[in-house]
Protein backbone atom coordinates (compact mmCIF):
# COMPACT_ATOMS: atom_id res chain seq x y z
CA UNK A 1 0.00 0.00 0.00
CA UNK A 2 1.29 3.48 -0.91
CA UNK A 3 2.20 5.51 1.85
CA UNK A 4 -0.59 8.74 0.50
CA UNK A 5 -3.40 5.28 0.47
CA UNK A 6 -2.52 4.34 4.03
CA UNK A 7 -2.91 8.64 5.14
CA UNK A 8 -6.35 8.77 3.63
CA UNK A 9 -7.63 5.11 4.94
CA UNK A 10 -6.38 6.37 8.09
CA UNK A 11 -8.19 9.97 7.85
CA UNK A 12 -11.46 8.21 6.55
CA UNK A 13 -11.53 6.54 9.98
CA UNK A 14 -12.74 9.90 11.53
CA UNK A 15 -15.25 10.05 8.67
CA UNK A 16 -19.18 10.34 10.53
CA UNK A 17 -20.43 8.04 7.19
CA UNK A 18 -20.35 4.77 8.18
CA UNK A 19 -19.68 2.94 4.78
CA UNK A 20 -16.47 4.94 4.34
CA UNK A 21 -15.38 4.40 7.98
CA UNK A 22 -16.85 0.93 8.45
CA UNK A 23 -16.76 -0.86 5.00
CA UNK A 24 -14.10 0.75 3.89
CA UNK A 25 -11.95 2.19 5.72
CA UNK A 26 -11.13 0.03 8.72
CA UNK A 27 -11.56 -3.42 6.73
CA UNK A 28 -8.67 -2.41 4.14
CA UNK A 29 -5.97 -0.82 7.27
CA UNK A 30 -7.33 -3.80 8.95
CA UNK A 31 -6.56 -6.40 6.13
CA UNK A 32 -3.01 -4.37 4.63
CA UNK A 33 -2.12 -4.84 8.38
CA UNK A 34 -3.03 -8.47 9.17
CA UNK A 35 -1.25 -9.44 5.57
CA UNK A 36 2.28 -7.44 6.73
CA UNK A 37 1.96 -5.21 3.52
CA UNK A 38 2.73 -2.03 5.59
CA UNK A 39 6.51 -1.36 6.12
CA UNK A 40 7.63 -0.14 9.28
CA UNK A 41 7.46 3.06 8.52
CA UNK A 42 3.81 2.81 7.51
CA UNK A 43 2.95 0.87 10.97
CA UNK A 44 4.54 3.79 12.89
CA UNK A 45 2.61 6.21 10.64
CA UNK A 46 -0.63 4.28 11.78
CA UNK A 47 0.18 4.37 15.35
CA UNK A 48 1.34 7.68 15.49
CA UNK A 49 -2.32 8.65 13.84
CA UNK A 50 -4.34 6.44 16.44
CA UNK A 51 -2.86 8.25 19.19
CA UNK A 52 -3.63 11.63 17.73
CA UNK A 53 -7.21 10.59 16.62
CA UNK A 54 -7.61 9.08 20.71
CA UNK A 55 -7.54 13.16 21.29
CA UNK A 56 -10.29 13.82 18.70
CA UNK A 57 -13.66 15.30 19.76
CA UNK A 58 -15.45 12.87 17.01
CA UNK A 59 -16.61 9.91 18.51
CA UNK A 60 -15.40 7.73 15.83
CA UNK A 61 -11.86 8.72 16.04
CA UNK A 62 -11.20 7.72 19.45
CA UNK A 63 -13.50 4.72 19.06
CA UNK A 64 -11.39 3.47 16.11
CA UNK A 65 -7.99 4.45 17.29
CA UNK A 66 -7.77 1.24 19.62
CA UNK A 67 -8.47 -1.07 17.18
CA UNK A 68 -5.38 0.03 14.82
CA UNK A 69 -3.20 -0.19 17.60
CA UNK A 70 -4.70 -3.66 18.61
CA UNK A 71 -4.00 -4.81 14.93
CA UNK A 72 -0.43 -3.52 15.16
CA UNK A 73 0.28 -5.35 17.92
CA UNK A 74 -1.32 -8.46 17.05
CA UNK A 75 0.70 -8.50 13.88
CA UNK A 76 3.96 -7.77 15.11
CA UNK A 77 4.67 -5.87 18.33
CA UNK A 78 4.72 -2.55 19.88
CA UNK A 79 6.77 -0.04 19.05
CA UNK A 80 7.65 2.17 22.42
CA UNK A 81 8.22 4.61 20.04
CA UNK A 82 5.11 4.76 18.77
CA UNK A 83 4.09 6.69 22.01
CA UNK A 84 7.28 8.02 23.84
CA UNK A 85 6.46 11.06 22.42
CA UNK A 86 3.46 10.81 24.98
CA UNK A 87 4.97 9.52 27.67
CA UNK A 88 6.57 12.55 29.52
CA UNK A 89 3.11 14.61 29.15
CA UNK A 90 1.01 11.39 30.85
CA UNK A 91 -1.33 8.95 30.00
CA UNK A 92 -1.70 8.74 25.96
CA UNK A 93 -5.12 7.48 26.35
CA UNK A 94 -6.29 10.76 28.28
CA UNK A 95 -4.26 13.51 25.87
Amino acid sequence: MDDATLTQLLDDLTSPDPALRDEKAWSTVAEAVMAHQLTEDQRSQAAERARKHLRMNEIQAPSFAPLVVDVLVETGGWEDVWFERSASRALWLRR
